[in-house]
Order: structure tokens, then sequence, then C-alpha cells
């Protein structure tokens, strides 16, 4: 959905790497609604949104805001080397870290999970190897909070999700295979 391309920042004092989020606006085209394409736009730049508003060192950094045009969606983040998904997807066993390594990966994401949990008294609802990065340091930084929920009590949330909202083939609703059985039960996959 979103392509990312690796660029540099363009003040000579801080030349630094940088990844930018680009979203072509015409593959939410097709057989959506005037009303459904902005409702996938308004998904889309939540992820950029809450970056900024949930600040913490195992958070991909936000550096630029969402802008947007006619034909884009784009924001900038830190520079990152590859998320989870593209190792699994490509079998990039030599990138793979050591066992050490990924017990480190793994108390990064219980820290930004209990963060959320307990700072935020949010609750992430996408963790998934498509939303966790890996920096050129090997640090691991979570993002993909378009569908981020707020909770007050230890009440269920209450999450639905319009499947029927799609980028060309791609649903935009969590993903299932990676989601709590309660996310990906029918009575949460209706229209809100």
């Amino acid at each position: 959905m979103w392509r990312v391309h690796r660029a540099k920042k363009k003040a000579a004092s801080d030349p630094s790497d940088v990844s930018i989020f680009m979203f072509d606006k015409k593959n939410a085209k097709g057989k959506m609604t005037p009303a459904q394409q902005l409702e996938i736009f308004e998904v889309l730049k939540r992820d950029a949104a809450n970056l900024a508003k949930f600040r913490h060192p195992n958070m991909l950094n936000l550096i630029e805001p969402a802008i947007e045009d006619k034909t884009v969606i784009a924001y900038v983040t830190e520079a990152f080397e590859y998320n989870l998904s593209y190792l699994i997807d490509k079998n990039k066993k030599e990138f793979i870290p050591s066992e050490i390594d990924l017990k480190c990966m793994i108390l990064e994401l219980i820290e930004i999970v209990n963060f959320l949990h307990a700072n935020t008294k949010s609750i992430h609802m996408n963790i998934s190897p498509e939303n966790i990065y890996i920096t050129k340091e090997g640090k691991m930084k979570l993002a993909g909070l378009n569908f981020i929920k707020t909770f007050t009590s230890a009440d269920p949330v209450a999450a639905q999700f319009d499947p029927l909202l799609k980028v060309t083939d791609t649903s935009l609703v969590p993903n299932l295979r990676f989601a709590a059985p309660e996310i990906s039960s029918s009575s949460a996959m209706v229209s809100a």
C-alpha cells in the first residue's frame, strides 16, 4: 500500500537519512464512493498523526507530518532498513539477528506495548510484521498506528472495522493473522 523511499534531509546542518512513506491516491479509486475514498485517506493519515502524538524511543520517529495533495499522501520518519514482513517474505536469513538480539527486540516490543497501555491508555490493534521496523543500528521500532483505540477501564474495547474499505485488493483492517481473536470475530468486522 505505502511505498517507502530512502532520502536525506534537506538541511545542510543535519543531512541524516530519512524514510518517506508515500501513498498514491489513484490506488483508492475504482469502485469506491467519494465518501469511502475520504475514509480511506483518513485511516491512512492516522498513522502519522499518532506517531506525532505517541512519542517513545521504540516508536518510529516522525520527522515531518502527513501532507496531502490531489495525488498523494506522504510523511517522513527516521530511516529504517526494513520491516519484519520483508524478512519473512524474502526469506532473508542473513538479516535475522542473533538469539540475544531477538530477545532484546522482544523486550523493546513489550516496552512499547506497556507504554501504550499504561501511559496512554491505548491499544495498538495492529501489531504485525508489516508494522515492526528495524533501523540500521538494529533497533526495533513500532508504527502502524492507524487503528489505535483508547480505553478507560478494563471493559472490552469496541473494535469495529469495515472490510469493504479496500486499497486495490487490501482491506483497511488490522492484519487478522496477528490480531487477537476478538478482533477477527465476525461481530468486529462490520461497518461502524
